[in-house]
């Protein structure tokens, strides 16, 4: 049996580029049908909405965003050659990135329709500003930890 080597070298600008640019785009088409499926089981056909259909919707978006990264993550092993738990571990977080910023600019778009009975509508804006805000500046960590999991072992 050839032994495994736990070294790789840091795939170049291009391929990484390259996996963020496919990755984006498959996420994109499948991410856009799932949340839109998650907000649709969260919220649909709710009279009044509140905590628990808020935290629904998040904590399923959460779990697309895992499951989408781990499959963008697949495909990433050929993309930028290196072993699966790495190219994984970038899928997750390129996937983590592009949710937590789809979440933030679902909660401003909420918030500048409230008017139009959006899902913020009757409550108050400040807790919505926090979850854009945290959205935010998680984005940009899972962007950088993407780069980070690429390091040379």
């Amino acid at each position: 049996v050839p032994e495994v080597s736990s070294t790789f070298t840091r795939p170049s600008r291009g391929r990484i580029l390259a996996a963020w640019a496919i990755d984006l785009v498959a996420l994109l088409a499948l991410g856009s049908v799932a949340l839109f499926v998650d907000f649709l089981f969260a919220y649909g056909f709710r009279d009044e909405v509140g905590v628990v259909e808020h935290g629904t919707f998040l904590m399923l978006a959460a779990v697309t965003a895992v499951v989408l990264g781990v499959v963008v993550g697949a495909f990433d092993v050929a993309i930028l050659d290196v072993p699966a738990r790495t190219a994984i571990a970038f899928g997750v977080a390129v996937s983590a990135t592009a949710h937590l910023l789809a979440v933030a600019a679902g909660v401003l778009v909420s918030m500048q329709f409230e008017d139009q009975n959006s899902v913020t509508a009757d409550q108050p804006g400040g807790p919505f500003v926090v979850v854009a805000v945290v959205a935010v500046l998680g984005g940009g960590l899972s962007a950088w930890w993407s780069n980070r999991v690429l390091r040379t072992r």
